[in-house]
């Protein structure tokens, strides 16, 4: 009975999840208008079968090999109603991402709650300077929640077939679709694949399955389609890279430039505080389990990484800026960056000895995700959500260790970052009803509340872009109505978005888009466009 009981719990708290973050991720999208290349892909929602395919065949000679990504951003780019339903279809890969994260870092046990409140929050804190390029913009979240969402779930299915719980059918069909995506998560389909192949080969010392050569094999015939396509040769022979001096120089150039638009700038500020975090709390639980003091030396080190991080842009402002810097704060930042790297290795190398290899293959696949852009001449933060993907998947596993407290430490401590003390009270009841836990009132509420604080950071990063997008949402209706009632005279007068972070580009921008938003909403190119 008690066993059934805990099944029930299980499967509420994974519908749970995947609902919170489906709706709440919704209601942002609702407001999400289109931007940047959506007028581009737009344009082809309305194209016959043959137009339609020409343009993709076109499209892939000379711009990239995301087939399967366009072919399904220009149908639902095509008109009002096909915009409707992208954003319910965004909304529900961001549902399934956080559903897939909780069935992989899930033990099925009475920690469900927290994980469950922990993949809520990791979604929900995704900072604007990721959301509005990888997600909350339709074409940006073709082309990286798509992706992701596909990934999760092939790892997923991956996992139950290798451990003999279901067929390969599935599991096959997914790994082409993996494949068939993106160059970062085709190349991580495929990485993953090898990497269950080594764990079973030469750990587990079992023999293959048959059909999992199909899901690797198609997985990488995918990945070359993508990777190899003539259009990605062709954009780097005509795009100027930002540096001279050959593929070392541009690598050490976008290492540089990882300061701001990695570690330290607000791109994935609130990712990095919780996953460094996670670290020290796993390996300081494992350390008391197991009296292991390298447990307890590598804690420390994480703990002194975590308040570097959170203290170095305080004592330097330089470190936040792009370009050159001086040699001390370049030395300071390669000192974190590579400790970060070092802590949350050993932490998942410790994990793999418990006979947990998720978080170790969720670091190889997430930092392996961002090596491969450093030889790239664009290297955007839309790239880095199959990052953040795989180091909350990576944390979420560690966690398990003490899944409360780290949940009302993280909160409270994020919280209180953020300038809203009454963190400091909600973490004292908190704390005073753990010391009573034996009591079964007492345990509850006490998990209740520990999960609050971090819950509470989520909704109001939530809520922030929300009421951004909510803003220019009007803005941009009020365009629309100016454009149906414009008469064909010499000038268009259209309102600039007054919240900028909240959208992608707009033609006032870029002089490139002017010519797509006229063809996407039916205007003459000789229209002149006047944005006050």
């Amino acid at each position: 009975m008690r066993e059934k009981l805990k099944r029930r719990g299980g499967m509420l708290c994974r519908i749970g999840t995947f609902l919170t973050v489906f709706l709440g991720c919704f209601a942002v999208l609702h407001f999400v208008t289109p931007s940047g290349d959506d007028f581009f892909y737009g344009r082809w929602g309305n194209l016959g079968p043959a137009e339609f395919l020409g343009q993709i065949a076109q499209h892939y000679m000379r711009a990239n090999g995301r087939n399967l990504v366009h072919m399904i951003d220009g149908v639902l780019l095509g008109s009002d109603l096909r915009i409707g339903l992208a954003r319910v279809f965004i909304a529900l890969l961001l549902g399934s991402i956080a559903l897939n994260g909780l069935r992989l870092s899930d033990t099925k046990d009475h920690r469900t709650p927290a994980l469950a409140a922990f993949w809520i929050c990791g979604l929900f804190l995704l900072p604007i300077y990721l959301t509005r390029q990888g997600v909350y913009w339709i074409t940006g979240a073709m082309n990286y929640v798509l992706p992701l969402a596909l990934f999760m779930e092939y790892w997923v299915l991956l996992r139950d077939s290798m451990a003999e719980k279901r067929g390969w059918r599935a599991t096959v069909v997914f790994a082409v679709l993996t494949g068939l995506t993106t160059e970062q998560i085709s190349v991580m389909a495929v990485g993953l694949t090898v990497l269950m192949l080594l764990r079973r080969l030469m750990i587990e010392k079992k023999k293959l399955p048959r059909a999992v050569w199909w899901a690797l094999g198609l997985a990488f015939a995918g990945m070359v389609s993508v990777v190899a396509a003539p259009g990605n040769f062709f954009r780097a022979s005509i795009t100027a890279p930002p540096v001279e001096g050959g593929a070392l120089a541009m690598v050490r150039f976008n290492v540089m430039n990882l300061r701001r638009s990695f570690l330290f700038g607000d791109t994935l500020y609130p990712i990095h505080f919780i996953v460094m975090l996670a670290v020290p709390a796993y390996l300081f639980a494992r350390a008391l389990r197991e009296k292991k003091w390298t447990h307890g030396v590598a804690a420390l080190a994480g703990t002194a990484v975590f308040a570097v991080w959170l203290k170095l842009p305080q004592w330097d402002k330089s470190v936040l800026s792009y370009g050159e810097v001086a040699p001390q704060v370049a030395r300071a930042f390669l000192a974190v960056l590579v400790g970060y790297l070092l802590v949350t290795l050993y932490a998942s190398i410790a994990a793999a000895r418990q006979k947990d290899w998720t978080p170790l293959f969720a670091w190889i696949l997430g930092v392996g995700s961002q090596v491969m852009m450093l030889v790239s001449p664009t290297v955007g933060s839309r790239t880095m959500l199959c990052f953040v993907g795989a180091f909350l998947l990576m944390a979420a596993c560690l966690i398990r260790e003490a899944p409360y407290p780290y949940l009302l430490v993280a909160g409270c401590m994020l919280g209180w970052h953020w300038g809203y003390a009454l963190m400091a009270a909600v973490f004292a009841v908190a704390a005073a009803l753990w010391l009573f836990r034996k009591y079964c009132p007492a345990r509850r509420l006490a998990a209740v509340l520990c999960c609050v604080p971090l819950l509470f950071c989520g909704w109001l990063m939530l809520k922030d872009t929300f009421d951004g997008f909510r803003l220019n949402a009007l803005y941009d209706a009020q365009n629309r109505a100016r454009i149906a009632a414009y008469d064909g005279g010499e000038t268009l007068t259209l309102r600039k978005l007054p919240k900028e972070l909240y959208g992608w580009v707009m033609p006032y921008h870029n002089d490139y888009y002017d010519v797509y938003f006229k063809e996407y909403y039916g205007l003459s190119r000789k229209t002149e466009l006047n944005w006050e």
